[in-house]
This record gives structure tokens, sequence and C-alpha cells, in this order.
């Protein structure tokens, strides 16, 4: 029960994350200003649950580098990508891209940590792929520079998923107290490589600037203060956290958080956004949940306990 719970609350979070984001888009919050409130934000929720005795080992030279490097994959490269290409492009489409994390994710594990996969997951995976992109080529809007960030933001966010779990593992930690770290480190980075961009060139052209340059004061509104705290608590804190703790304690069918968003999140898009759901992409999302499906089939020979 716990594990299905844990599941269902994990596709929930993460299948409505893109379009959060999109309806809190507006002149009073850029890109930038919602990539530090957010996850700052969700870093100081998570340190009022996180254990304050294991949080401590930040303060150590070899843990705060290995979480500097966590943090910098994560929220200072995968998590600028996925806001940029969350403003280029549309959000369903963007949740599909990120959603192909967990395949890089299980490249990462076998190429850095020599670990194998099932055949059962692979054929699921390979259903999932299959649907998540008859659903990407069945929509004729494309907008090149939003499939490279998604996709640049979606490999990234598998290296961290791989290395995280990695970590807290072999650091005997908790997943709300790694997560709480993570995004702390990232938001002082994010804060400090802002300081840096504008430092060197205020009126630059350059697009790094453009985007690393933005303002960090927040014009507060009754709207973008209820936005900001959604974004930073519900989606970034909860949803981030259930996920590291699904990828830890159940390994084996974490994956299915985020191949069941591409069939969840359009119907979300749909909804709020008025995104259209071709009947190409209908195909596409009953492919991704039969995929996914065959990954839950049990071994009729095998025990499994949550």
């Amino acid at each position: 029960m716990t594990k299905t719970l844990t599941l269902l609350i994990g596709i929930f979070l993460m299948s409505t994350t893109e379009v959060a984001l999109k309806l809190i888009n507006s002149p009073q919050i850029n890109s930038f200003q919602l990539t530090f409130y957010r996850f700052i934000i969700g870093g100081l929720f998570l340190f009022t649950l996180a254990n304050k005795t294991d949080f401590k080992k930040i303060l150590l030279k070899r843990h705060f580098m290995l979480l500097s490097g966590l943090s910098i994959i994560f929220i200072i490269l995968s998590m600028s990508f996925y806001q940029i290409a969350i403003q280029q492009y549309l959000a369903s489409i963007v949740a599909i891209i990120f959603s192909l994390n967990p395949i890089f994710s299980f490249l990462f594990d076998y190429v850095l940590f020599h670990k194998t996969i099932s055949r059962k997951l692979g054929i699921s995976l390979a259903v999932a792929v299959l649907g998540m992109m008859i659903i990407i080529w069945s929509n004729h809007y494309f907008i090149f520079s939003g499939l490279i960030f998604a996709t640049l933001s979606s490999i990234l966010f598998g290296l961290y998923s791989t290395l995280s779990k990695e970590y807290i593992y072999k650091n005997h930690s908790d997943s709300i107290t790694v997560t709480s770290q993570v995004f702390l480190l990232g938001s002082l980075y994010l804060w400090i490589l802002h300081e840096i961009v504008i430092i060197i060139s205020y009126h630059s052209q350059n697009f790094a600037v453009n985007f690393w340059g933005q303002s960090l004061l927040l014009n507060i509104t009754s709207h973008s203060l209820l936005a900001i705290l959604y974004a930073g608590i519900i989606v970034t804190a909860g949803g981030f956290t259930v996920y590291s703790i699904a990828t830890h304690k159940y390994p084996s069918v974490s994956h299915i958080i985020f191949f069941l968003k591409p069939a969840i999140a359009p119907i979300f898009a749909t909804i709020l956004l008025n995104e259209k759901i071709t009947e190409n992409a209908l195909i596409g999302m009953i492919i991704i949940v039969i995929g996914t499906g065959i990954s839950l089939i049990r071994d009729p020979h095998k025990t499994i306990r949550d």
C-alpha cells in the first residue's frame, strides 16, 4: 500500500508540473526568478522535515563537494534548461521529453555502476518510448531550441537521479535531507552565478547573460506569492522528494512516475491550457500505458513485497 500511494502521489505531482509552471508564467515572474525562488522555498520547507544531524554532513568537505556537484547538475543545468524549454515550447511536449529521463538514468547506471536491467523492463521501456515518440511526432508545432533544451534537461536529470541514488545509498542518508541540501546549495549557486553575470556584462546580448542576468527582485502580488509558494512547496519539494524516495526504496518500479507522465500530463494541459490531444497522440498515450503495465507484471516465481 505504501508503495502504491508513493507512486500515485509522484505520478500526480510530476504530471502537473509543466502545466503549473506554464500557468505561473506572467510578466511579474521571469524564468530565472521562478527557478531560484521555487528551489530555495522548496529547500527551506524540506529543511523543516530533514534529519538535522544528517544535515550537518554538508559541512564536511567530501559531502559538500558531492552535494555541490549534484546541485549544479540538477538545478544550475537541468532545471534551468527545463524552465527555458517550458517558456519556448508546449508544456505537454516538454513533459514527454523530460519523461525520458529514466532511460538516461538506466544508461548512466550501466555505464557508471555496471548495473543491468531485466528483459521485461527493457521491453517496457522500449514500448513506452515508442508511445512517447508517437505523441511528439504527432504534433506539427516544432521549436528546435525548445526540443534541445528539453532533451538536455532530461539527460542531466537522468544523471542526477543515478548519482543521488548512489549517494543516498552509500552514505545512509534519507531522501528528504539530501533533496533539501541539493535545493539549498543549488539556490546559493544560482545567486552567485547571477551576481557574476551581472558584474561581467549587464548590457550584453549574450544568451547566457539574458537568462542568468535577469533580476532576482520579485514583484510580489497576491497571485505571484501563491504561485511561487505552490511551485516551491507542492510541485518542487513534494514532487522531487517523492520521486527520490521512490527511486531509493522501489527502484524496480519508480520509473513509472515519469513513464505515465506523458499519458497524464496532456490531459491536464488540455483541461487547463487548452492544448489539443490529437488522435495519434491518444494512440501514443495508450501505448505508454501498455508499456508501463508490462513493467508491473509480477513474476509468478517471485514474491514481491512493498
